[in-house]
């Protein structure tokens, strides 16, 4: 079970410092069959616990990157010495619980619990590994083809007058592999957007990153072949946020 355990930072009467990270997938389901949670109340009715602290980290996040921000939250806390030394003189036997939630925000994030580390590209061809990156945004195989004839398309040329019509067909074939609505504002979040139009938004982030340079290994940048597979993968992030919460 993912106890993190930070002996670096010590908080209370010079013990070092942990928390719990309870991690769910993208539906919205504990990880390890709910044995983080059974733990946690386990410890609150044997322990003399007087006060829990529950954190969750929002979109963009994957396990390594929920446990450097835990990390530097955590840190921030510890050296608030005057603070500390108050809670413990008006909450006799101050005891407290950190809880860290983790949700899967980042599209092409590492999930790993067992180890903290970044996502490998050099674990597969090129492509493989591009298409692995982005095969979250419709978890099946299905998807596959469709991110490949993008991927392709884009190692050919970037940034084209318009998209060749066979990734147009390939953006509007992952859109609805997708799962996501179109319902408009007031919406579910990731149903809240208008209808999906590839075109549309190749021509707007080339009028609006026209001076920005391209880096396409990164997976950041916004220009280019890829943009709507970015919009694709915010849209579908914002989703998984509504699912994790609603659980």
């Amino acid at each position: 079970m993912p106890i993190e355990n930070l002996p670096e930072i010590v908080l209370q009467a010079g013990q070092s410092l942990s928390y719990y990270l309870v991690a769910f997938d993208k539906y919205g389901n504990e990880q390890e069959r709910g044995n983080m949670s059974q733990k946690l109340v386990e410890i609150l009715a044997n322990e003399p616990i007087t006060d829990v602290f529950i954190f969750s980290h929002g979109w963009m996040g994957d396990v390594p990157a929920a446990r450097h921000q835990y990390r530097n939250w955590l840190t921030a806390i510890a050296v608030q010495k005057t603070d500390l030394a108050k809670m413990e003189q008006v909450r006799s036997g101050f005891k407290s619980l950190f809880i860290g939630l983790h949700w899967p925000s980042l599209p092409w994030g590492d999930e790993n619990l067992e180890q903290a580390v970044s996502f490998d590209a050099t674990s597969g061809t090129p492509m493989e590994n591009l298409i692995n990156q982005y095969q979250r945004i419709a978890d099946t195989e299905v998807a596959k083809q469709p991110l490949q004839t993008i991927l392709s398309a884009a190692m050919e040329d970037m940034e084209p007058p318009e998209l060749p019509s066979n990734v147009r067909e390939a953006y509007e074939q992952l859109n609805q592999l997708s799962g996501l609505g179109h319902d408009g504002e007031g919406a579910a979040p990731g149903n809240d957007r208008d209808p999906f139009d590839p075109e549309q938004i190749y021509q707007a982030f080339e009028e609006e990153f026209a001076d920005e340079s391209f880096d396409f290994g990164s997976g950041y940048s916004l220009r280019g072949l890829l943009a709507p597979l970015r919009i694709l993968s915010f849209w579908k992030m914002k989703e998984r946020a509504r699912q994790f919460g609603e659980s």
